[in-house]
């Protein structure tokens, strides 16, 4: 019972540092470090974020606008590491949970996979973007609104699309 206590406290408590209501951002910062993983004193995280999970880590100098979403586990493989000087626009979703395909009644097994999500250095993620299990985005990669994100994206490019396919490379 104080486990289940425990965990409906720190579900709270992220909910209250992430609600329009927000205390001053060091402090929700603070909050989320202890709930969330690591979060750095220098992020700007935007209310109406969601997180699960106790294994993401947020760089320096980050921005994270509203409505985002960061489903991560206590589970080792389920990490997210978003690097220092990456911008992430509203409505972004990373999800480290899978499932394998299996065959007859039911398709995805029951089992959850989980697989890492990293975000190089410098990225500007677009707004309403989906990054799946398993991908890492080189550093200063952009990454168009809307583009669904299946897998590993070279450093200093531009990628747009559902998959997410390279149509410039940068200058780096």
């Amino acid at each position: 019972m104080k486990k289940y206590i425990g965990r409906v406290l720190g579900r709270l408590l992220v909910n209250f540092a992430m609600s329009r209501f927000t205390p001053p951002p060091l402090f929700r910062n603070i909050l989320l470090n202890n709930r969330i993983g690591k979060v750095s004193r220098t992020a700007e995280i935007c209310s109406d974020t969601y997180f699960t999970g106790k294994r993401i880590v947020i760089g320096e100098r980050v921005f994270i606008n509203k409505f985002c979403k960061f489903f991560s586990h206590t589970k080792t493989g389920s990490d997210i590491i978003i690097g220092d000087d990456v911008a992430i626009a509203m409505g972004v979703t990373l999800t480290t949970h899978t499932h394998q395909i299996s065959s007859g009644k039911r398709r995805a097994e029951r089992k959850t996979v989980f697989r890492p999500i990293v975000i190089g250095d410098g990225c500007w993620i677009g707004a309403n973007v989906t990054i799946l299990p398993g991908v890492t985005i080189g550093r200063g990669t952009v990454v168009g609104a809307g583009s669904v994100v299946v897998k590993d994206l070279d450093a200093n490019s531009v990628y747009v699309g559902n998959p997410a396919r390279k149509i410039r490379q940068l200058e780096g």
